[in-house]
């Protein structure tokens, strides 16, 4: 009998192609030169390099670390946001911005001796005939100015 063969080291082995398959439908397997082994390590390497930098991306991405041109004295988070800065729009808000301007093109703010009443009815007629649809009184008021978002 012979000599059982040692398993050739995963760095130094490569597959070969389909048709190099032996009759017993085995792939062979050859040791790579030490030129063939530089290179496959370079190529490793690369890629190890680009998955670093997927991982990064990913988690400035989720939050999880910040991202480098961030300042550091800014925080970065939703929950430390100052209460002063106004929520976001919501969609019926924008949507009824525009039809306030057409009303008082101005700065689409209602004068000061105008009900609620009226404003609401006038903005909500145009956006009924605009978007087929009513939208709520302090919606417009909201975007009037009128009522102040809690």
């Amino acid at each position: 009998m012979g000599k059982a063969k040692k398993p050739i080291p995963r760095r130094q082995r490569r597959d070969c192609n389909v048709g190099d398959a032996n009759e017993a439908g085995r792939v062979l397997t050859r040791t790579l030169s030490p030129s063939e082994a530089a290179e496959i390590e370079a190529e490793w390497g690369r890629h190890k390099k680009a998955r670093s930098l997927l991982d990064r991306a990913i988690a400035i991405q989720m939050g999880l670390i910040p991202p480098p041109w961030a300042d550091e004295s800014k925080p970065t988070t939703s929950a430390t946001k100052p209460e002063s800065e106004p929520n976001k729009l919501g969609w019926q808000e924008r949507l009824v911005k525009p039809i306030l301007r057409e009303f008082w093109p101005s700065d689409g703010k209602p004068p000061a001796d105008l009900s609620n009443q009226v404003i609401v009815k006038q903005v909500g007629d145009a956006y009924q005939k605009r978007h087929r649809r009513s939208v709520a009184r302090n919606t417009i008021l909201r975007a009037a100015g009128r009522l102040l978002r809690q």
